[in-house]
């Protein structure tokens, strides 16, 4: 019958008996009473502290979000402002835009107002002009004014007076246009018709002025002195 050693003799081990034999004894070492103890400890604070360092964590993460909640209440406060800001300035731009449209009425009135003084004047000034380049001996039946173009229609005694008042006529106007006279025989005395077309008044210079009342001056002298 075969027998198989199923824990070999390891190559270099001592056994027992050879440690007696040669009077070896493996040492014993017991660790110290207050060792023991601090491990005991050591297990016990191990957890105490990771369970401090966790609260400590957990506070830390409290405070974090606490301080981002007020932040974001704080920029939520700010966006209603803004909003109640940007209402307020469209607001603002509405009201400008409607008072410019004012003002531009109120221009545009005063430009027409200032027009119509001007027209006004004109023809005052229109009125006064005929009125002293008008000889005497010519009387006037119809008259339209306007700034480019006027008309008017009249009768004389004499055509060289009608000739005078055209002449006259040439220092407010810059053309005078008239048609040939027409003689009308009345039943006491005759008559001449004429028509005169008046384009383009000017306002005309002191100078202009000072020689048309000279020669309305001197024809009444003549006519006087006659």
């Amino acid at each position: 019958m075969i027998k198989i050693n199923l824990n070999p003799k390891k190559k270099g081990a001592i056994t027992k008996a050879e440690k007696k034999k040669f009077g070896l004894a493996v040492p014993k070492f017991k660790a110290p009473v207050f060792l023991a103890k601090l491990k005991g400890l050591v297990y016990i604070l191990i957890p105490t502290v990771l369970v401090v360092l966790e609260v400590l964590y957990y506070l830390n993460l409290n405070l974090r979000i606490s301080g981002v909640k007020s932040d974001i209440k704080i920029l939520k406060q700010d966006i209603d402002k803004y909003k109640l800001l940007a209402q307020k300035i469209k607001r603002l731009e509405a009201e400008l835009e409607n008072q410019e449209i004012l003002q531009d009425n109120i221009r545009t009135r005063i430009m027409v107002y200032q027009k119509f003084a001007l027209e006004k004047g004109d023809i005052l000034n229109m009125f006064r002009a005929i009125a002293i380049a008008m000889p005497d001996g010519v009387w006037i039946t119809n008259l339209r004014l306007a700034r480019n173009s006027s008309r008017l229609t009249g009768y004389s005694l004499q055509p060289e007076k009608i000739s005078q008042f055209y002449e006259n006529l040439s220092y407010y106007y810059q053309t005078v246009n008239f048609s040939s006279t027409q003689r009308r025989k009345g039943k006491v005395i005759d008559f001449y018709r004429f028509n005169f077309s008046m384009n383009n008044w000017k306002s005309p210079t002191k100078n202009d002025k000072d020689i048309a009342m000279k020669k309305r001056s001197k024809n009444k002298r003549k006519r006087i002195g006659r």
